[in-house]
């Protein structure tokens, strides 16, 4: 994983400032409050560094949609629940749900970021397995 990106991402999920959701990268409720799985936060990274772009979608579920250039699976109508091909290239991850490199000690944990987040790790665990296996 790009040393650079992982130290970014880190801090993000540290910081507090991201309200963690399940199965979207990222949400925004009726009350205006919005939400990310640990992937969306990379996302809004990605966004921030202008890599990608985000687009409400009219979906009940409030999902928020990211795009990068196209050049990947996700196409240009981008992705609600998996890192676009752009992020995941940027970022160094091997595939696009953050597949976890597994450990005999630690058989435990789920084998993808986005399946921890999704069965209720939180950020700051997540942080951790990031920290020690990317």
């Amino acid at each position: 994983m790009n040393p650079e990106i992982k130290e970014r991402w880190l801090e993000a999920l540290r910081s507090g400032e991201y309200k963690q959701g399940r199965k979207l990268l990222s949400s925004v409720a009726e009350d205006g409050t919005v939400s990310y799985c640990c992937l969306g936060v990379l996302c809004e990274l990605a966004h921030q560094s202008d890599l990608v772009t985000k687009v409400a979608t009219a979906a009940q579920d409030g999902a928020v949609q990211y795009r990068g250039a196209g050049l990947g699976s996700d196409g240009p109508q981008g992705s609600t629940a998996y890192l676009p091909y752009d992020v995941m290239k940027w970022a160094g991850l091997p595939d696009s749900e953050g597949y976890i490199p597994q450990s005999p000690q630690e058989d435990h944990l789920p084998t993808s970021l986005a399946s921890m987040n999704d069965t209720g790790f939180t950020f700051a665990e997540i942080a951790d397995v990031i920290e020690a296996r990317f």
